[in-house]
């Protein structure tokens, strides 16, 4: 799944990433950290999942706090700086990045606090997928209705010619 929008194409990149990195966790049997807190916002959020951002997109880093946050604005807290880079409003930042606020229009499930990457990654796979089939149908819409094509037949030396839409001539040569 690709699409042309920038901001959709940066969610499925961290989304892919999320759902490798909880793969491999898995696999390996290591401890998965997951779980909520604060960070450095004052709501609870899915503080793992900030703190993956700077390992993904070379446009984050880590503060000398070492808290996530966006390169060119560090005043942001990782939140903000989050809907800013993924071009998310409230309704679509508290879906994928903070427990119990998910809303079944934009897909996915209910995270809780232990909900774990793969989770997130499910739910940013179907919040992308609805996003980009919004685009489609916005870009299927059907043309307006237009006139009839006049047409005009010219009989020239026992050849039949046919042309359309001749009404300009007339307007050019005035």
């Amino acid at each position: 799944m690709k699409t042309n929008d920038v901001y959709l194409n940066r969610l499925l990149k961290f989304g892919r990433y999320m759902g490798k990195t909880h793969l491999r966790d898995v696999l390996f049997k290591r401890e998965i950290k997951t779980g909520c807190s604060k960070y450095d916002t004052s709501v609870e959020c899915f503080a793992w999942a900030l703190e993956a951002l700077p390992h993904v997109f070379k446009e984050w880093t880590f503060s000398p706090e070492s808290i996530a946050c966006l390169k060119n604005n560090e005043r942001l807290n990782s939140l903000t700086a989050a809907a800013v880079w993924f071009n998310l409003n409230f309704d679509t930042l508290s879906h994928l990045f903070l427990p119990g606020y998910q809303d079944s229009i934009y897909g996915g499930n209910v995270l809780d606090e232990a909900a774990t990457p793969g989770d997130l990654s499910n739910n940013i796979y179907e919040y992308v997928k609805i996003m980009i089939e919004e685009q489609l149908k916005d870009s299927l819409k059907p043309l307006p209705a237009t006139e009839p094509i006049k047409t005009k037949i010219y009989k020239l030396k026992n050849q039949k010619y046919e042309t359309r839409n001749t009404d300009f001539l007339p307007r050019m040569w005035a």
